[in-house]
């Protein structure tokens, strides 16, 4: 399966939040398991970034398109 696709919202975020696309991608192969339900038709993924900080990604269902993305407890 392909990479899914960035937002140009998400560019956004990530840059006000200190977050990587390398981060965002590290947190989607270190996934904590299960995908959670997020607003309709999208679904919120936990996993580990650097330093094992926990990066929330919300995805298309089908999760080819990440919407945004944040620090745990941010």
């Amino acid at each position: 399966m392909d990479e899914p696709t960035l937002t140009y919202h998400v560019k956004q975020r990530c840059e006000q939040r200190g977050i990587t696309e390398e981060d965002i991608r590290n947190a989607l192969r270190r996934r904590i398991p299960p995908p959670r339900p997020a607003d309709p038709g999208k679904v919120k993924v936990l996993g580990y970034a650097r330093g094992q900080r926990i990066l929330q990604v919300v995805l298309t269902v089908d999760e080819t398109v990440i919407v945004t993305a944040f620090w745990l407890g941010e």
